[in-house]
């Protein structure tokens, strides 16, 4: 490690979990008022739940994914800051009902190389699946595409997008692509 001063001054901090919380197969869960940051892989890893929800939260610097959820119904995620993420943000996969809304996502895949090596990286929200939200949220700063959704009966509305492909190029602000196609197995 390199310090440009004495370290008598500096701190350093490092993550020792994969996972900071993750529920499998569990149902109306709220997690609401904290702060989590540093996870190795996800901070929250999500699947298999109906009705969990998160809101009035900061989540920050994940290796991977400030939120993986998948195979879910009625995830929800609102009034919540998701910054510093190595890959992605929040990535809401085979979903029926997920909700995105009133969130700040910011610097997210920022630092080419850390993120992960495939399709749906360094981007701020991702969300597949049907009668989904993505509403009245600020997404700023992202190494590729700002929102990106497919599915069924989506509603995309009122979001504020603004520095994206900052790492990546031939994104956009918010992109759809229908060439991937997942099933919900609840």
């Amino acid at each position: 490690m390199y310090l440009p001063a004495a370290p008598t001054n500096s701190s350093v901090q490092v993550s020792g979990l994969p996972y900071v919380m993750t529920a499998y197969g569990f149902n109306y869960i709220t997690v609401s008022g904290i702060s989590v940051m540093g996870a190795n892989n996800n901070t929250f890893d999500v699947k298999n739940c109906n009705y969990f929800q998160i809101k009035n939260c900061t989540i920050s610097y994940a290796g991977i994914y400030g939120i993986n959820a998948s195979i879910n119904q009625y995830f929800s995620l609102t009034n919540s800051v998701v910054k510093n993420m190595n890959n992605d943000g929040v990535k809401v996969i085979t979903s029926l009902g997920a909700n995105i809304s009133n969130d700040s996502v910011y610097n997210v895949g920022m630092r080419a190389g850390m993120g992960q090596n495939q399709t749906g990286a360094y981007e701020g929200i991702i969300v597949n699946g049907t009668r989904a939200v993505i509403s009245k949220n600020v997404v700023t700063n992202t190494g590729y595409i700002g929102i990106e959704f497919e599915g069924d009966t989506i509603t995309v509305q009122n979001n504020y997008v603004t520095a994206f492909n900052a790492t990546k190029d031939a994104g956009g602000g918010i992109y759809t692509n229908a060439s991937q196609s997942y099933s919900n197995t609840n």
